[in-house]
């Protein structure tokens, strides 16, 4: 096996994320960081949210496991590693590839949660331009179970990516993915349709029905959903910052549905960015991030390459 620079460029940022960890010590679980944690701890069998967080606990097992053990600083930083590292072996550009360790550094400043749902949508991201395992692509979906609001995003990318996948995949295939979806989605749809069409009497999954959910004030969980977006939240607390950066983004995307070959591509992905923006958060962020080091690494070596061009043409 042929050692590339690539490979030296990942395991220097592997050591480098280990050797922080020791000195900065980072946890899954922190009350602080993120409301998954009270979430997880209100886990209890019978709801109509139960299965969706069963599964949550099941894909975050090893971290429970390390914080039951009291393990969870020392060893749950070496765990996300294993976590991250399917973003390093997916069939993508080699140049986005060296920018792709900065979701290494992600754990420090950001929620583990955060971050896991962070790779599910960058591997979704780059589905759209290029040729992504099957396999590396359920991981994704998995990891995006973790937010509901993502969970719905990541659907949008596997329907506008459908051809690709299930290129030569059976009907009945074709039914158990899309019954098994519905069923996931089935519990965190019903209670976000309650709990924002009325907090105050549906914040518990226990009191959340179907019955009740289709008797639900639209017109209430839209304005109420929209309340919640980032970018209107952004703005109503004058966040300038985010709100800004929101919005380069969105100009970055519709400026490359008209420059790049990929319009259509770009197209799908300014809508989707917006729904997110608009009507979610935890996506929004994440497809932000995502965006920053797609671009970033498009101009740097775009620089790069403009530059060594010029450095041959003096010398010749």
């Amino acid at each position: 096996m042929i050692i590339k620079p690539m490979h030296w460029w990942v395991l220097l940022n592997i050591i480098v994320f280990i050797l922080i960890s020791f000195y900065y010590p980072t946890s899954f679980f922190s009350s602080e960081l993120d409301g998954f944690y009270s979430q997880m701890l209100r886990y209890s069998f019978g709801d109509i949210l139960s299965g969706v967080h069963g599964i949550r606990k099941l894909i975050i097992y090893p971290f429970i496991f390390l914080d039951e053990q009291g393990y969870s600083q020392i060893f749950q930083p070496l765990v996300m590693l294993i976590y991250i590292f399917p973003i390093f072996c997916m069939n993508i550009s080699k140049n986005v590839k060296y920018f792709s360790v900065i979701i290494l550094y992600l754990t420090f400043f950001l929620s583990y949660r955060t971050v896991l749902v962070n790779i599910g949508t960058y591997i979704l991201f780059f589905l759209t331009f290029y040729n992504i395992s099957k396999k590396i692509v359920l991981y994704a979906l998995i990891l995006s179970i973790l937010s509901s609001g993502t969970l719905i995003v990541s659907l949008f990318f596997l329907f506008i990516n459908r051809k690709k996948l299930f290129k030569n995949v059976t009907f009945i295939n074709k039914m158990i993915v899309f019954l098994s979806c519905c069923l996931i989605m089935y519990g965190p749809v019903i209670h976000k349709l309650l709990f924002f069409s009325d907090s105050s009497k549906f914040g518990g999954a226990s009191e959340a029905t179907l019955d009740e959910a289709l008797n639900v004030n639209l017109h209430v969980v839209l304005t109420t959903l929209f309340e919640r977006g980032v970018l209107y939240i952004s703005f109503i607390n004058g966040d300038t910052v985010r709100f800004y950066l929101l919005m380069m983004n969105l100009f970055f995307l519709i400026s490359l549905s008209v420059a790049s070959k990929y319009k259509i591509n770009f197209i799908l992905l300014s809508f989707i960015y917006c729904f997110m923006m608009l009507f979610e958060g935890l996506g929004a962020h994440s497809f932000t991030l995502i965006s920053i080091t797609y671009f970033s690494s498009f101009w740097f070596f775009s620089f790069l390459h403009a530059t060594t061009n010029i450095k041959k043409q003096s010398y010749s």
